[in-house]
């Protein structure tokens, strides 16, 4: 068992820096996936059931941040893809089947592979579900209209839009994951969904020192910062910035830690 005092992952050219006021404990051989002190946690202290799924809702953000930023970060174009329906549907396991047949049929018509990552979300006047996704490549739009309408027998409506790469591409679609009722998902099922080669490359590196980290810090491009209070691990203070080469930035951190950690 190890005190973690300070997290840095590196996703694509995304650095994330969570610096703990009190240690997070990792058990040997795990790494520390979830927050909590030295000290034990007695069941008066146990979370409702509403702070859960916020925690729960919390950590698949911070998950789909890192999917993203990381598995798209070389691709030469990312775009963001909204797929919506005409009429009122509701059923979230049809338009996951629906979803499916899309990039199964753009696949085969464009014959090249596309990765993508896609959330749900209500509608808030109608209550019907919509899809957006951010894929790999330009898709033509008469023919996303046409495949989107196929494989739904529905006038639904479609949308695309280049991302900018200079921003964090991994913050747009976590803005749809806040809680469950936005989302059309029931208790059990995923919080997105995703191709097969879209995961999670980022590389974490972990630190038992409380020492500042400055080095790494300066070297980011207008960072975030930004501090709040944990009921476990006091004041953290998060530092989110992107930097041109995360290589380097990936060496500094691995130095950092073994000159300090």
């Amino acid at each position: 068992m190890k005190l973690i005092y300070k997290k840095i992952t590196v996703s694509g050219d995304v650095v994330r820096i969570s610096e703990y006021e009190k240690p997070v404990k990792a058990h040997f051989g795990k790494r520390a996936t979830v927050q909590k002190t030295a000290q034990k946690v007695t069941g008066k202290e146990l979370k409702s059931e509403e702070k859960t799924k916020a925690d729960c809702d919390h950590r698949a953000r911070l998950k789909i941040q890192k999917i993203i930023n990381s598995a798209f970060y070389l691709e030469r174009e990312v775009n963001f893809l909204t797929l919506t329906y005409h009429r009122l549907q509701t059923d979230r396991q049809e338009t996951y089947s629906n979803l499916q047949a899309f990039f199964g049929l753009m696949q085969e018509d464009l014959e090249v592979k596309i990765k993508y990552l896609a959330v749900t979300e209500l509608q808030p006047k109608r209550g019907a579900l919509h899809i957006h996704a951010i894929v790999n490549q330009y898709l033509p739009f008469d023919l996303i209209l046409w495949t989107w309408r196929y494989v739904t027998n529905d006038d639904g409506g479609a949308w695309i839009v280049q991302a900018d790469k200079s921003t964090n591409i991994g913050s747009y679609l976590t803005k749809y994951l806040t809680k469950s009722e936005n989302t059309g998902r029931r208790k059990g099922e995923r919080r997105y969904w995703k191709s097969r080669d879209c995961k999670d490359l980022s590389v974490t590196f972990e630190c038992e020192k409380s020492d500042t980290l400055e080095e790494l810090s300066k070297v980011l491009v207008n960072p975030y910062q930004c501090e709040y209070d944990s009921q476990y691990n006091g004041k953290i203070k998060l530092t989110i910035g992107k930097y041109n080469n995360p290589g380097e930035v990936c060496d500094i951190a691995y130095n950092y830690v073994i000159n300090h950690g």
